[in-house]
């Protein structure tokens, strides 16, 4: 995680309380000791806001179950070790419940992602590999949707 330090330099707001110091330094309190001045600036640490890391944000496949790439969707994203596999494409926690086996119509990898996929669930059988970049508008009757049972992403690019 980056963290920045920014130095707190308020040099209006330090003059406004040293000024209010030593306008009030004539004036006692109610136990007749003076105004003490405020301490000048000081340093803070706060989390700076990240930008995610443009390669993990390329780094997925994307299935439609409508063609032309439309209609609901699922991403599919490696973890922070940079792969993922899903057994059963049917049962996608991310895939709204939906059998993303046998209702892809479209499929999407990103620049950054490596998929495999497989015609039977737990990566039985042959796998096709679908490059980075990779788009295919309708495979509705191609053999990527026969081999869409079960999937491995690994990511391609350094991070």
């Amino acid at each position: 995680m980056r963290y920045a330090y920014i130095l707190i330099l308020a040099a209006a707001f330090s003059l406004a309380v040293s000024g209010c110091a030593t306008a009030s330094s004539n004036v006692k309190n109610s136990n007749s000791e003076q105004a003490k001045p405020m301490p000048g600036p000081s340093r803070v640490l706060v989390e700076a806001p990240q930008e995610p890391d443009t390669n993990i944000m390329e780094c997925y496949v994307k299935v439609y179950d409508e063609k032309s790439f439309v209609g609901h969707s699922v991403i599919l994203r490696p973890n922070d070790l940079g792969s993922v596999k899903f057994a059963d494409m049917e049962n996608v926690p991310e895939g709204r419940g939906a059998n993303w086996a046998k209702v892809a119509d479209s499929i999407e990898v990103g620049k950054c992602a490596r998929a495999l996929v497989f015609p039977q669930t737990n990566f039985r059988g042959n796998p096709q590999t679908l490059e980075p970049g990779y788009s295919a508008e309708d495979i509705s009757r191609s053999p990527i949707a026969k081999a869409l049972n079960s999937i491995k992403i690994s990511c391609t690019c350094a991070n």
